[in-house]
């Protein structure tokens, strides 16, 4: 079920945690698995669902506020906490901060797992989540 990027889970699945599947930002297909626990909301922001390619240019719809501009430097950033609305907060305020900036939050906010994909398509994940995701295709990982 494709619920707009946002997910909340209640429960297991007959005792195993749910799969929640994570769109790649460029291809039409699905690039790895996470085991959502009872209790975790699953979201993301991305710049793949809702966006228009003029001059060879990407605009999506999450503007930087300092610019006015779609903010640049990530393609998709998936942030898994307890609080929904927090981590509907996170991964907008995450994607816009950018790569660098957002692994400097994330060092200082414990409670918050993410994995970013740039827009070269490099994969940084948060060391909680080893063990906890399956990918589908074979990626390279750097574990924060």
């Amino acid at each position: 079920v494709d619920a707009g990027g946002d997910l909340k889970v209640t429960g297991d699945k007959y005792g195993e945690p749910w799969r929640v599947g994570l769109m790649h930002p460029r291809k039409r297909e699905i690039l790895l698995a996470i085991a959502a626990r009872d209790g975790d909301s699953v979201v993301t922001s991305g710049d793949y669902e809702r966006f228009a390619t003029y001059n060879g240019e990407r605009y999506h719809h999450i503007i930087d506020p300092k610019t006015g501009f779609p903010a640049r430097g990530l393609a998709s950033v998936t942030v898994i906490c307890s609080d929904p609305v927090l981590a509907d907060a996170y991964a907008t305020a995450l994607f816009v901060m950018g790569g660098v900036r957002a692994l400097e939050f994330l060092t200082t906010h414990p409670g918050i797992t993410a994995i970013f994909i740039d827009p070269n398509m490099k994969v940084s994940a948060s060391r909680k989540l080893k063990g906890r995701v399956d990918w589908l295709e074979k990626t390279e990982v750097e574990w924060f």
